[in-house]
């Protein structure tokens, strides 16, 4: 099998890019507040991406509140979209967005529970341990597989499902 690299210069650089992304949803969910729809928190991140100086980008912005964050019955393409959901307490929240910044491409997800959530709050003490998990794991040059495995005994271990 033939695989292709990146050298250190273009690693920095998709990572630069991923950083402005967590960046931009952090400052749209800093701003979020109850009764706002999908489609303001998706004005919102276009917003901020262009004053941040992005043009470009893999796709549009993304954001579900409530249940629509667990993709249910998305049946049709056109259930992606943003919708006129409002935001509510205790609701979960996924920004998703995709900027390119000179040929540079990060695809994020960014998920929280409006208002917090003692529940929520560990499992994203559990999520720091799959990402430490995971990073670990491929140092060592271990399977896809293998990662999937551990990563799934660990998440079941804390209580929930992958």
């Amino acid at each position: 099998m033939q695989t292709v690299g990146f050298d250190l210069e273009a690693l920095k650089r998709f990572s630069s890019v991923q950083k402005l992304a967590y960046e931009v949803a952090e400052r749209v969910q800093a701003r979020l507040q109850t009764g706002m729809t999908e489609k303001d928190a998706v004005r919102m991140l276009r917003e901020e991406l262009e004053s941040r100086g992005v043009r470009q980008m893999f796709h549009d912005p993304f954001v579900w509140f409530g249940d629509r964050a667990a993709f249910k019955n998305f049946w049709i393409n056109l259930k992606f979209l943003p919708s006129s959901t409002r935001l509510e307490e205790g609701m979960p929240v996924i920004l998703d967005i995709a900027p390119i910044v000179d040929g540079y491409s990060a695809d994020i997800g960014y998920c929280y529970v409006h208002g917090g959530d003692a529940e929520v709050d560990r499992m994203d003490r559990t999520l720091l341990e799959v990402r430490d998990h995971i990073l670990r794991a491929v140092r060592e040059r271990k399977t896809m597989r293998q990662v999937y495995r551990e990563v799934d005994t660990i998440i079941e271990a804390a209580g929930f499902i992958n």
